[in-house]
């Protein structure tokens, strides 16, 4: 079995018993009202919400579900149906004796394959909407010439748990996971077999304790989370991503082959400058195959001549570190990691991916970086901001019961709260994907850029506030400002209820908030939430607010900048667009105004409303059209007003 570095684990279906009482619960207000109070300050300063965006990458890494699924103990404590008793009737199928499947076959909920079961699919197309356990002394799920059809619902939803004797083998056979990413899960002396296998989902496979892997054929191997004493090998194998961990006080020096195909590859500890490291790997005759490392506080680790597709950093115990300047897609001469915890050095190396995983008690400081995957897990917590998650190596949660705070960033990928865990995205973009919370998990979501709202899965909750529309108005005029404001939770859920939500508006130079009355016992879902009255207001930059309160009386708020102009004869603002191409756009955005105009200015706003650019294309207009310059916005998401003679439009653009 693992020591206490266990990594990441797969959510389970006996986790979702718990309610959100029975976790850990301190609702973040300390955070929230730092969010704000540096909301406003950058609205002020001028200040984008946006990091700088690199390239995104590929995968997406599964590794938070394989810890969550190795600590969780109470897997290991199913009852096994007695043979000879009578049981009231169960989704659950449990497999004790030799269980034959041939033909269509579909099973609704768990499989559980106990003591000397054997559960065999010969020649069979079977649908198993459920998770599939092993226990004992040797279980065995065999699936030859057949089809094995797990559909999800989301990715990492299902996983093949196997733990003491167990065997799983998959001969001949195609695996297939409703095309999404899944996980497999090895502890104590079981076993896995891929032979002449395909699969249809990216495979994410933790193999802790004395587990086994033998891998001979197969379109996709998926990645290894390698500890213990684990024993791997691979021959004939096509995309294999090999985490190699290095616990606390390890200590290695080395160099990884170079070209993405493998010949003769051995890892253990008789090779010169390797110390500390129990498991064995080794790899043969086998295609795109990728190296990842994961060092623990504590390590001595040195990387020499390689390309590494990723470096997971791994933050235990109650380490508290800074952690700033790591860049995806980076060349070393000779670089030592800013980490004050652990010796890691890099010379003549690549690293397409740095991911940043706090466990445990940890607390880590994150700023000013790009990234592949952010997330947290037992009781840590995070703080981060300015950063931008490429997606290259995975998404950003937070789970078990820990905290992470997000702001002012921009995330490529999904955002996701899952078992007992608390995550805000606050004043950030999302590229692609949306926000989720699963399980018992509370995801906040305030003042975003999403391209869908966020969803409560399980027994879990999800809070949203956004302030959409205007960027700009007239002063002394009535602004209609639209938005969500609400809470959602599941039926099952025992989280907090929506209560009311309230609107204020700050002159920018001022500190006091005037209440705009609204309709506050009603959520508000992408419509309008307040009329703002303007008369008697100057021109000139404001602050609107948006207060979301539960009925535990805990509240959260969303803030956003806004220009009121002065009115020089445009009574209307007009919500049609004008024609924009290309969006997304990297350097120029082209202009066709709909109606004739010889002038016209372009203002351009970030996220929080605050204007980042501002120019008269006046002179560049041309037969109603014109083109303008956007190199020197960072990559987000913008509002782009355009005022003529009589009127003014607004468009969303993309910067690439």
């Amino acid at each position: 079995m693992s020591t206490r570095l266990l990594l990441f684990v797969l959510l389970t279906i006996f986790s979702l018993s718990l309610s959100a009482q029975e976790s850990t619960y301190q609702f973040p207000s300390k955070q929230l009202e730092r969010l704000s109070l540096s909301a406003m300050a950058r609205i002020r300063n001028g200040d984008t919400a946006i990091y700088h965006q690199g390239k995104a990458g590929g995968m997406i890494s599964g590794i938070r579900q394989l810890e969550l699924y190795h600590n969780d103990r109470s897997i290991r404590n199913i009852r096994i149906p007695d043979a000879h008793k009578r049981y009231p009737t169960s989704d659950t199928l449990f497999v004790i004796d030799t269980l034959i499947i041939t033909g269509n076959w579909i099973h609704e909920g768990t499989i559980v394959v106990a003591f000397n079961g054997i559960l065999h699919f010969i020649n069979a197309n079977a649908t198993i909407l459920g998770d599939i356990y092993l226990f004992g002394e040797h279980p065995q799920l065999i699936a030859d010439s057949s089809t094995l059809y797990i559909p999800q619902a989301y990715f990492y939803q299902r996983v093949v748990f196997a733990a003491g004797g167990s065997e799983v083998t998959y001969r001949n056979s195609t695996v297939d996971h409703s095309g999404l990413s899944h996980s497999i899960l090895l502890v104590d002396s079981a076993r896995l077999e891929l032979n002449n296998a395909t699969n249809k989902g990216f495979t994410t496979n933790g193999i802790y304790g004395q587990a086994k892997v033998f891998v001979n054929g197969t379109n996709e191997a998926g990645e290894y989370v390698i500890v213990d004493e684990s024993a791997l090998e691979f021959r004939n194998a096509h995309t294999v991503l090999l985490w190699h961990q290095f616990p606390e006080g390890s200590a290695v020096n080395f160099t990884f082959p170079e070209g993405d195909t493998t010949y003769g590859y051995h890892f253990n500890k008789t090779l010169p400058g390797v110390s500390g490291i129990e498991y064995e790997i080794t790899v043969d005759s086998s295609y795109n195959v990728m190296w990842g490392i994961m060092p623990e506080n504590g390590t001595d680790i040195t990387i020499s001549e390689s390309e590494i597709r990723a470096i997971g950093l791994w933050f235990m115990g109650s380490d508290t570190v800074n952690v700033s300047g790591l860049l995806d897609n980076s060349e070393y001469t000779f670089f030592d990691a800013p980490l004050s915890d652990r010796n890691l050095r890099l010379i003549n190396s690549k690293v397409k991916t740095w991911s940043i995983y706090p466990m445990e008690d940890s607390y880590v400081n994150l700023s000013d970086c790009i990234v592949g995957e952010i997330g947290t897990g037992g009781r840590s917590s995070l703080m981060g901001q300015q950063y931008f998650c490429d997606g290259s190596g995975g998404y950003v949660w937070a789970s078990d019961s820990s905290v992470m705070i997000n702001g002012f960033s921009f995330v490529s990928g999904y955002v996701r709260s899952q078992a007992n865990g608390m995550l805000v995205y606050a004043y950030s973009s999302l590229a692609s994907g949306y926000p989720s919370a699963l399980q018992n998990s509370m995801l906040m979501v305030l003042q975003c850029t999403l391209p869908a709202e966020p969803v409560a899965y399980d027994n879990s909750v999800a809070w949203y506030a956004y302030i959409d529309k205007p960027f700009e108005a007239n002063a002394g005029s009535i602004v209609p400002i639209t938005g969500s404001a609400w809470i959602d939770k599941t039926e099952s859920s025992n989280w907090m209820e929506f209560r009311s939500y309230h609107f204020f508006y700050q002159e920018s130079a001022s500190e006091t908030w005037t209440e705009i009355p609204v309709d506050s016992l009603n959520e508000k879902r992408d419509e309008m939430i307040a009329s703002w009255n303007t008369a008697d207001l100057k021109a000139g930059q404001y602050l609107l607010k948006l207060v979301i309160t539960d009925e535990w009386g805990n509240s959260a708020e969303a803030i956003k900048g806004i220009i009121l102009h002065p009115t020089f004869g445009i009574n209307k603002i007009h919500e049609e667009e004008v024609c924009l191409y290309p969006n997304p756009a990297t350097e120029l955005i082209y202009i066709e105004l709909p109606e004739r105009s010889s002038r016209a200015s372009v203002y351009v706003y970030d996220v929080m409303g605050k204007l980042q650019m501002k120019k008269d294309i006046s002179e560049e207009i041309q037969d109603g059209k014109a083109e303008i310059s956007i190199k020197n916005l960072k990559p987000g998401f913008y509002l782009m007003g355009i005022i003529t003679e009589k009127k003014r439009y607004t468009n969303k653009i993309i910067v690439k």
